[in-house]
């Protein structure tokens, strides 16, 4: 049985008509598998690293940011999506271009997630600039009209 979900039980002996969704911690509990937060973390990474292993994406580069550790960080964007990058220093000195914002690329690399933040980004093994970005191109030729 799902959260959420009428059960025959409260079909039969619901003390609040119309309303199929009234349940206690203790019956929530009994119902479903728990997870913490970090467990939960844990298996999405287990099925993002192991699916997006080897991806070609293009997208125009926003944000970037060289440390002086030599890793970039960076996102790529489209109209619709921003997806977080890095860019580590022994993979990237080989890479002969300047990381600009507004630059279109293709990225290869790999899905990661960083557990402390519950987040994932992208772990850019090869980068190809492919020319300007529309974003880029848009914030150009407005300031060239004024």
């Amino acid at each position: 049985m799902k959260f959420g979900r009428k059960s025959d039980r409260l079909k039969k002996s619901n003390p609040y008509p119309g309303n199929h969704y009234v349940f206690s911690l203790k019956e929530n509990i009994a119902l479903h598998q728990l997870l913490t937060v970090s467990q939960l973390t844990e298996q999405i990474r287990l099925v993002l690293e192991d699916e997006f292993i080897d991806i070609h994406i293009v997208g125009e580069i926003s944000n970037a940011k060289i440390y002086p550790s030599g890793h970039w960080y960076f996102s790529l964007k489209d109209k619709e999506s921003t997806l977080p990058c890095v860019s580590f220093k022994n993979t990237n000195q080989s890479i002969k271009f300047r990381l600009e914002d507004g630059l279109m690329v293709v990225a290869h690399g790999r899905l990661s997630v960083y557990p402390p933040r519950g987040a994932y980004q992208m772990i850019v093994q090869a980068i190809e600039p492919v020319g300007i970005g529309d974003w880029q191109l848009a914030f150009d030729q407005l300031k060239n009209q004024a």
